[in-house]
């Protein structure tokens, strides 16, 4: 469930890009003090879902993650592989050339 003011949490620092999903959404919570079935009603997911995604579960969709960020106030980015779009999730934008 979402929060019922409607807000995001602010934001932490933004993970290292070494760290896993799963480990940026344990860390994340705990940040933030929230239990795991407390960020999945906040995120709208079952605690099992949860549960999965910290730990890299691979039955989960790239939809509960960006739910389960979200409800964190952070974001998904996925780059194609020549670097030359990213992903926002649900949305895209163009990048610059490199250099």
């Amino acid at each position: 469930m979402p929060d019922p003011t409607g807000e995001a949490p602010s934001a932490s620092p933004p993970p290292p890009a070494s760290m896993s999903l799963g480990a940026a959404l344990r860390a994340g919570r705990r940040d933030l003090g929230l239990s795991q079935r407390a960020l999945a009603e906040r995120a709208g997911l079952s605690k099992s879902v949860l549960a999965r995604l910290e730990l890299d579960g691979r039955s989960a969709t790239l939809a509960q993650a960006e739910a389960a960020l979200h409800a964190l106030g952070m974001g998904l980015c996925v780059v194609d592989r020549d670097h030359s779009t990213a992903h926002l999730y649900p949305r895209e934008v163009s990048l610059p050339e490199p250099g």
